[in-house]
């Protein structure tokens, strides 16, 4: 049951997210490996050299992508934009995990697209309830089972070592580390929009779409400031009468056909460049579909698009 899973935080959030590693591989007997970028120990973490590239390489081999979401990452643009990415590519468990956070401070991109589970602790009885539905469901996820009694102990110790990196992390930063944070926080947008921004001679891809059992095939330009909202206007007029208006990821989506990935982006589409998704005469396909999508129906889509190949 060897997997992978990938979490997504805030530099500031580091020992929050060691501490979910650790209890991860722990509960998986070190079957599942959870991984994260700060990871400070000898060859885990980022390396040197395109780091970028390693985070996008990390979330399309994981299984799970978790979204650790606390008042230091819910407006990180870094955070955002891993989840977004990991959403674009198909990943269809994407597991938010909210800490010192009330639920109304998650972006409505988050709050009303994905179950948010709370590792902050409840009351009574069901004081530890979110984490262990949450560590349950990973399991059952990954293929393994989950014993609400035999970790109980291990849960207890979760929240006790996240509840004093809280205390440590009260108001005590000095101001070096808050520099420092802040620096490299500021280094990170500027490679996000660099990434983004960056100056692009126009090119094409080529779109297969299918109406009325005729098959057509375009090519589609790509240019500097198209973005991905005017991408998807610009087809759904050529596919209109199939489908109805503000109807994408609802009837029709895009695949691309190489990598059989569904192109799952909903939200944000205007801040989305284009040419950040779609490569220069890469193949995709217009698929009409027979329900809307979203994570519980991710793997019977996947396995109607193979049969489709």
């Amino acid at each position: 049951m060897n997997k992978k899973i990938f979490i997504s935080h805030s530099t500031r959030d580091k020992e929050i997210a060691r501490i979910i590693e650790e209890v991860i591989e722990k509960i998986s007997g070190g079957l599942i490996k959870a991984w994260y970028s700060s990871d400070e120990r000898p060859g885990r973490g980022l390396g040197f050299g395109n780091w970028i590239n390693d985070i996008f390489s990390k979330i399309r081999d994981c299984d799970i992508f978790i979204m650790l979401l606390t008042p230091n990452s819910c407006n990180s643009q870094w955070v955002l934009f891993e989840t977004g990415y990991a959403s674009a590519i198909g990943n269809d468990f994407i597991c938010p995990l909210r800490f010192n956070l009330e639920i109304d401070k998650v972006p409505d991109c988050i709050k009303y697209t994905q179950q948010i589970y709370s590792i902050s602790p409840g009351e009574g009885n069901e004081k530890y309830k979110d984490i262990h539905d949450f560590l349950g469901k990973l399991m059952n996820k990954l293929g393994g089972v989950y014993d609400r009694e035999t970790n109980s102990e291990t849960v207890r110790r979760l929240f006790s070592e996240i509840g004093k990196v809280q205390n440590e992390n009260t108001e005590i930063m000095t101001k070096d580390a808050a520099f420092f944070v802040d620096m490299l926080d500021k280094k990170i947008d500027e490679v996000i929009n660099a990434y983004i921004n960056k100056t692009i001679e126009p090119y094409s891809f080529h779109l297969q779409y299918k109406i009325e059992g005729n098959n057509y095939s375009v090519k589609m330009d790509i240019y500097q400031d198209l973005f991905l909202d005017k991408l998807l206007d610009n087809i759904y007029f050529m596919i209109d009468e199939s489908v109805g208006p503000y109807s994408y990821l609802e009837k029709w989506a895009l695949k691309e056909i190489k990598t059989n990935k569904i192109l799952v982006l909903k939200y944000f589409q205007e801040k989305v460049p284009a040419h950040t998704i779609f490569r220069p005469n890469s193949r995709w396909m217009v698929t009409y579909l027979d329900q809307p999508w979203n994570g519980a129906c991710a793997a019977y889509f996947r396995k109607r698009l193979i049969e489709q190949r």
